[in-house]
């Protein structure tokens, strides 16, 4: 399992498995790597889960049965929350049959069909979000899932929802704007901020036009689209220039001719309006080691990338005409023998596509060129953006340097490196107060527990608290008015407050066994108190016996906070 996945099964990181057994061991490494494929699949698993149940069957052949109780995504159906699990079963029974794997290839193959490409289809997660998750999870933040990668923050009023790196606060036509790099440019030159010289272009005569306007050495590039697709730079002669409008007119019909400005690209990222950290990007490349040619580098890349399983690969990098291209602007060839530790391009820019080699810059950034950063996602109305500026020397202030700002990113890469993840709890408390927690209440048991609630509610409003109750069938505003909402059932009712920004507290009635089927809408409790009359059992009609009810109080325990109390009756 720590060759094929780099999975500790020592249980150095996790709590050893509480089942001692040889099927309590086994069942605990499918927990770990259940885990780990969910995760690969950017499904935000982040506690390992529990063995709960290991029985045997008689016979001289017998079989084990084992019962997991693991961490369930909102939005997924109960076997796509179960997918994972049962490949990770399936996985280590065959590691366990045929140590070593002759072919992990296969297993990596089947494992990516089956399970990790489905389940992000499902998830719909993009590379920012499992980073800021477990950031958040580390911060005991709650969070939940609300379908399509939308995930929820906190709760009530302070709650906020985001996708990948964006946030509620994001301008929806920032957004909008900043999907065109002509419109932004615009904008951006309107108020002042340095920008490159361009200009939009609908056929190959203008692409001339502009060049012969505009001189030697340009930039040919879509204006709308993301990745660095259909780029080209380094523009030197009228073919190379037809060439490169070709290639970004067959993906758009918006593109820009732009006179090349010297220097590297450096991507400001700003959150919650605040600068936060700066990267150089360069172009992915490879390190020589002073024996091997370029050729052999690039192949000894592609060898040690394949040992990998799917879903952590890089988009293979071959001896093709980008690399060729990238060679020669190096003054390198295929046969070229760097030297040892020295760094050789294989594409001419860095891009999301192929990837790049990344530096921590935060330190050497200019003030005056952060305070440009934060008014250009100001501008956009962008709460976290990627500014991306190209420059010669970013410690010198753009008036001086000649610098632009090359393009302005809504939901930018956050959190895919050691630099970025380092800034992710800071991030954090710039959006969601505290814990991002509201006060829950509850109030448990028949009739009584929703007149005891409604006069909780009173005394709170009395204090000038928004308090909202809800039981199974009724919510109430803070004012105590009832308040219609479209959901059934205890568990959907108090989802839905969670929604609600106006709500700052919730007052919740349970008086049904639903809870013990569905699971709890929250993660931690403030206060119960328990009332006279029985709950109804929520399987058959009727009253709840005694057992059942206890079951539910002990459950509803197992979610207090620490300096919680338990009222009983009288």
């Amino acid at each position: 399992m720590y060759r094929l996945f780099e999975l500790d099964a020592s249980h150095a990181n996790d709590a050893p498995p509480t089942d001692d057994t040889q099927a309590g061991k086994l069942a605990w490494r499918v927990l770990l790597l259940g885990r780990y494929l969910r995760q690969a699949a950017r499904i935000p698993a982040f506690d390992l889960g529990v063995v709960q149940g290991v029985s045997e069957t008689a016979g001289d052949h017998p079989e084990f049965h084992v019962t997991l109780l693991v961490p369930a995504l909102d939005g997924l159906s109960l076997a796509d929350n179960r997918r994972p699990y049962h490949a990770a079963a399936w996985t280590v029974s065959r590691l366990l049959a045929s140590p070593g794997i002759p072919d992990p290839q296969t297993l990596f193959a089947s494992l990516d069909k089956d399970v990790v490409r489905p389940m992000r289809a499902l998830s719909q997660s993009g590379v920012s979000t499992l980073p800021i998750l477990r950031a958040a999870h580390a911060a005991e933040i709650p969070f939940r899932h609300l379908g399509g990668g939308y995930y929820l923050l906190g709760q009530g009023c302070r709650s906020t929802k985001i996708r990948a790196s964006a946030v509620q606060a994001d301008s929806g036509l920032g957004f909008r704007i900043s999907q065109d790099k002509f419109q932004t440019a615009e904008l951006l030159r309107s108020a002042g901020l340095p920008t490159p010289v361009h200009q939009l272009v609908r056929s190959e005569e203008q692409a001339l036009q502009v060049a012969r306007d505009l001189g030697w050495p340009l930039v040919v590039k879509p204006a709308d689209r993301d990745r660095s697709e259909g780029v080209s730079v380094h523009i030197r002669d009228d073919a190379a220039l037809l060439a490169a409008y070709g290639k970004a007119v067959a993906i758009s019909r918006n593109v820009l001719v732009e006179r090349e400005v010297p220097g590297i690209c450096y991507r400001l990222l700003v959150a919650n309006g605040v600068f936060q950290y700066a990267i150089s990007r360069k172009p992915v490349a490879i390190a020589g080691d002073g024996n091997m040619n370029i050729s052999q580098l690039i192949e000894k890349r592609l060898a040690t990338d394949l040992q990998r399983p799917h879903w952590r690969r890089n988009k293979p990098i071959s001896l093709d005409a980008a690399t060729v291209e990238a060679l020669r602007a190096q003054g390198l060839h295929e046969s070229s023998v760097p030297g040892m530790g020295t760094k050789v391009a294989l594409r001419l820019i860095e891009s999301s596509e192929w990837g790049g080699d990344v530096e921590d810059v935060s330190d050497l950034v200019h003030s005056t060129n952060i305070s440009l950063a934060e008014r250009a996602a100001r501008l956009l109305g962008l709460s976290t953006a990627g500014i991306d500026m190209i420059c010669t020397d970013i410690a010198r202030p753009w008036n001086e340097s000649g610098m632009v700002i090359n393009e302005v990113n809504y939901s930018p890469y956050f959190g895919g490196n050691p630099i970025a993840q380092a800034r992710l709890p800071g991030f954090l408390e710039g959006l969601v107060e505290g814990d991002g927690r509201i006060v829950a209440e509850l109030f448990v048991g028949g009739p009584q527990a929703l007149q005891k609630a409604r006069r909780r509610q009173q005394a709170l409003m009395e204090k000038g608290q928004r308090a909202y109750l809800t039981s199974h069938d009724l919510t109430l505003g803070p004012e105590g008015s009832e308040m219609p909402v479209a959901a059934q059932g205890l568990f959907d009712r108090c989802i839905a407050l969670q929604l609600d920004p106006c709500v700052e507290r919730m007052l919740i009635v349970v008086q049904t066994t639903q809870w013990l089927l569905t699971g709890m809408p929250v993660d931690r409790v403030h206060a119960i108190e328990v009332c006279e009359g029985a709950v109804l059992d929520d399987t058959p009609a009727g009253v709840a016996d005694e057992a059942t009810q206890d079951k539910l109080l002990a459950m509803l325990r197992t979610f207090l906070c620490l300096d919680a109390n338990v009222l009983k009756p009288g």
